[in-house]
């Protein structure tokens, strides 16, 4: 029996020298990289993570990718943090936000969100690239609270705070997006009113919005709002208003359509033509009255 036990001790003392030897060589590997070049490495996975599955609707098939650029995000954010560039080690965090928010690992995305605006707010408010970082922290950190944790105050404080650092760059991309989340909150909250109003001044920017990608959301997001608006008119039984609505929701979801089409994003371009039925569907309900 002590043999065996022996053996097993033997057997698991060396497993264990393995596993360090290989995470010891995985770190080798990383550090004869550059780091600045492995976290646009990790980052363009992220990227083609994402495009996959608007294109598939596949989230598993390029999991490994998430899990590599993960590995690489700690890497460099370690890497960074000891040679105090808060702004790099800030831009790692930012990432493996978005990494963890994916696989719905709130608490983990929270944290390194928070972390994140820290040290970018340290660098000083006076300057842009800091600022810029601070509010894509704000902004994810936002998008945590509300689809994680289902705090719609807490998120609509974080994307308020988020907001007053988006106004003054020329590319608008970030400012669109915090002015869209604040939307969905509002609707989410019952303010459907507001909630029209802001995603309409998000529009207002969209041709300063460099990311054309992000104007899919925004316009599903409108069209939803609409749609809310329509089954108000439709339970006071206003017609006129309720087909109104109807046909401004459609409108929203075709320009979607276009966009979807445009990045060849096949999944997102069939998921735009099932809501399209919908709304002729519910048209043509009207129509038959």
């Amino acid at each position: 029996m002590r043999k065996k036990y022996r053996i097993l001790i033997l057997f698991g003392l060396c497993t264990l020298a393995f596993l360090i030897q290989w995470s010891a060589a995985g770190n080798n590997l990383f550090a004869a990289r550059d780091p600045a070049s492995l976290q646009a490495q990790a980052i363009e996975r992220i990227e083609r993570y994402i495009d996959n599955f608007r294109r598939t609707g596949d989230q598993e098939s390029l999991g490994f990718e998430l899990k590599k650029a993960e590995k690489e995000l700690l890497f460099t954010y370690d890497l960074f943090m000891a040679q105090e560039d808060h702004k790099k080690a800030a831009l790692s965090s930012i990432k493996l936000g978005q990494v963890y928010r994916m696989q719905g690992l709130w608490l983990a995305a929270s944290d390194f969100y928070r972390t994140a605006g820290k040290l970018a707010t340290s660098e000083g408010k006076k300057d842009p690239a800091a600022e810029a970082l601070v509010a894509e922290a704000l902004i994810g950190l936002a998008r945590t609270e509300f689809y994680g944790f289902q705090s719609y105050e807490n998120a609509k404080r974080t994307i308020t705070r988020a907001l007053t650092l988006t106004v003054k760059p020329e590319d608008k991309s970030k400012h669109f997006e915090a002015l869209e989340l604040l939307s969905q909150i509002q609707a989410q909250s019952g303010n459907l009113s507001e909630a029209n109003n802001t995603i309409e001044t998000a529009f207002i920017h969209s041709g300063q919005v460099k990311n054309q990608k992000i104007l899919y959301y925004g316009h599903i997001d409108k069209a939803e709002i609409l749609l809310k608006l329509a089954d108000e008119c439709r339970q006071r039984k206003q017609l006129e208003c309720y087909q109104n609505y109807l046909r401004r929701a459609g409108f929203e979801y075709e320009k979607a359509l276009k966009i979807s089409q445009k990045f060849e994003f096949h999944y997102l371009t069939e998921t735009v033509e099932f809501f399209l039925q919908e709304i002729n569907m519910k048209r043509r309900v009207i129509q038959k009255k």
